[in-house]
């Protein structure tokens, strides 16, 4: 027996699906393979036909800029993750000039302001995007511009994908006009499913089917998942760690 198949029902039924079938998951599995290879091969000759030796983010959006709800789904996972990194990292300075406060023996006038200086930074921020409704800010974002703020152009940090995105559709100049509306819907579908299960479920079975919706392919699961990818195709495929993170999110995306 195959032994990723466990970790594979559990996504599976983090997905929506009550109580996934062994033989189901085989059979998903084998297209979701299919599938994969197929992609990694369009990227890789997308690399080639752009004369680049590595496929890198741009080649994703070059093989990808047809299927605009993929896009979106893509756009608003990687959006959602940045904003959770900006609130983390306001939220971190909260606690660091708390604890320069207590190094100056301020301590009578320290209880409870972790608490408040975390609420009060993330209430007055002055990023506006962190306090619209995530699927607005996204459809507000110009994407003819690059992001102002954004790393290195040859970064490669994981933390970064967003502004990578970003800054490629518009190096690429490709037509993305995407609405409030068109954020929401091309989420509609999943979110329908999970909150159907979520109201059959017990509140044990609910905690473990929240627990299966973190479940993804990243990490070993994910690493075997290219392995295969790598034993089918005829080159020695590199990718470098965004190219891999958005596979991982994408293999998930189309299981």
């Amino acid at each position: 027996m195959d032994d990723s198949l466990p970790a594979l029902c559990e996504i599976i039924h983090g997905l929506g699906e009550r109580l996934p079938r062994r033989d189901t998951v085989a059979l998903i599995q084998s297209v979701l393979l299919k599938q994969m290879i197929l992609l990694v091969h369009r990227l890789q000759k997308a690399a080639i036909l752009h004369n680049n030796q590595y496929i890198s983010v741009k080649h994703v959006l070059y093989v990808l800029k047809d299927h605009k709800v993929t896009i979106i789904r893509i756009l608003s996972y990687y959006y959602l993750k940045d904003i959770i990194l900006k609130l983390s990292k306001i939220s971190k300075l909260g606690s660091i000039e708390e604890l320069e406060k207590r190094k100056k023996g301020k301590k009578s006038q320290l209880q409870g302001l972790l608490k408040d200086d975390m609420v009060d930074n993330i209430t007055n921020v002055e990023d506006e995007s962190l306090k619209l409704d995530p699927a607005a800010a996204l459809a507000a974002i110009d994407f003819t511009t690059k992001d102002p703020s954004s790393p290195s152009p040859t970064s490669t940090n994981v933390k970064c994908i967003f502004s990578k995105l970003r800054n490629t559709i518009a190096e690429l100049k490709l037509s993305i006009n995407i609405t409030e509306d068109e954020v929401k819907k091309a989420n509609e579908a999943r979110l329908m499913r999970v909150n159907d299960i979520s109201i059959l479920l017990s509140a044990s079975g609910y905690e473990g089917f929240e627990m299966c919706r973190r479940k993804s392919f990243h990490g070993r699961l994910g690493d075997k998942l290219l392995i295969q990818v790598q034993d089918v195709l005829p080159w020695d495929i590199t990718i470098n760690s965004q190219v891999k993170d958005i596979l991982m999110f994408l293999a998930k995306v189309k299981f």
